[in-house]
């Protein structure tokens, strides 16, 4: 920071000497010093700011993206514990239906004939990934990789459930 320099007005005081007479002395100018940024030091302080907007921002974003696919993850991941929880308790097998083309999943029960109808309960609705997350590929017990078309999790009422992996990758096709 520098300081812009104002003369102030001269002062002038009054002096005895030793030998008593009196004597105008004039004191040094006083300077009053006004704090003020020159363009320059402004000048620099906004790069340094652009500098660090430049370095952080494509951090951030991709820090904000992989928070969007972890919690579509949470919440897939909810679902298949809650339609877990639901078979062992009503002794009915389930099954989590994804739609990889559409970016849904939806909880199916096994009906009366051995048909599976929609989940009655209603956290089991048609979910929809978070904009801009999709499927990117799933993995079958049998190794087989799917990268479109539909996918049905069974899960058993004695607790057992389909293994597979399902990856979810943003638009840009960053996964986590």
């Amino acid at each position: 920071m520098s300081c812009r320099i104002t003369r102030t007005e001269k002062a002038s005081m009054q002096m005895q000497t030793p030998q008593g007479r009196t004597r105008r002395m004039y004191a040094a100018k006083a300077y009053k010093f006004d704090p003020a940024f020159t363009l320059v030091e402004l000048m620099v302080v906004v790069a340094i700011v652009a500098l660090l907007a430049a370095v952080t921002v494509p951090r951030f974003t991709g820090w904000l993206n992989s928070s969007r696919i972890d919690a579509a993850a949470g919440r897939m991941a909810g679902v298949l514990r809650r339609a877990h929880n639901v078979a062992a308790v009503t002794g009915k097998k389930h099954r989590v239906v994804l739609d990889l083309e559409d970016g849904v999943y939806s909880v199916e029960r096994e009906g009366e004939e051995g048909d599976f109808e929609v989940a009655p309960d209603r956290m089991f609705g048609r979910v929809a990934l978070a904009g801009g997350i999709v499927f990117k590929d799933v993995t079958l017990p049998s190794g087989d990789m799917l990268t479109a078309g539909k996918v049905a999790i069974e899960v058993f009422p004695k607790g057992f459930m389909d293994e597979v992996l399902v990856h979810l990758a943003d638009e840009s096709g960053r996964e986590r």
